[in-house]
């Protein structure tokens, strides 16, 4: 896959992400993040990938059909860290690349991903650094947050997407002062239910 901005947020926002799974689950990830080549059979060896700025992918069919491979041994993909209907289009593309005949729909508060680990029921728009200027929205996703998912026959997420959202700055900012804690909370725990869910569903 092609991404224009794909190091956004890399290496520190995996990192504390990493440290807070380890700390607040029983999920034993490795301690620093892999960037991994989906054009190998490395992607076989990570039930979880996590993808940033996936409105501006390009997925060849090659790639898509590697994807949908990994959809079908039971892979989990979320993207974050995209906005505006344009770059939901984008990624929409890609996602048709490895699943032709699924559509992406907003997930239900009852949903298992948000309460297998944390009850997260009242969610909250995970915005990224530039919140600490009074600007929750970036790039004109000003038509609210969403989290949505694109599900294989049986039902099961394999594709989740956090739309008009940032929880990479997040985890990456945690540790700043100015970064709203409240936020950087929520985001660790939406990453962990996400990751969880990954292994038991």
């Amino acid at each position: 896959m092609a991404f224009l901005r794909w190091g956004t947020d890399a290496n520190k926002s995996e990192r504390q992400f990493i440290m807070a799974l380890r700390r607040l689950s029983r999920v034993n990830g490795k301690s620093i993040e892999q960037i991994v080549d989906i054009d190998s059979d490395e992607v076989f060896d990570y039930p979880f990938l996590y993808a940033v700025a996936a409105g501006d992918w390009v997925v060849s069919p090659s790639q898509g059909a590697r994807l949908r491979e990994f959809f079908e041994r039971g892979g989990f993909l979320v993207t974050d860290d995209f906005h505006n209907n344009q770059e939901w289009a984008g990624f929409m593309e890609g996602v048709h690349m490895a699943l032709p005949d699924r559509d992406a729909d907003d997930i239900p508060n009852d949903d298992a991903i948000f309460h297998v680990v944390h009850d997260l029921g009242q969610r909250v728009q995970i915005s990224g650094y530039n919140v600490v200027y009074g600007q929750p929205y970036e790039r004109g996703g000003t038509d609210g947050p969403h989290w949505r998912a694109v599900r294989d026959a049986g039902g099961r997420i394999v594709v989740a997407a956090w739309h008009n959202q940032d929880l990479g700055d997040a985890w990456e900012w945690a540790d700043a002062p100015e970064y709203p804690e409240r936020l950087a909370s929520e985001a660790f725990r939406v990453g962990v239910n996400y990751v969880v869910y990954t292994m038991t569903h």
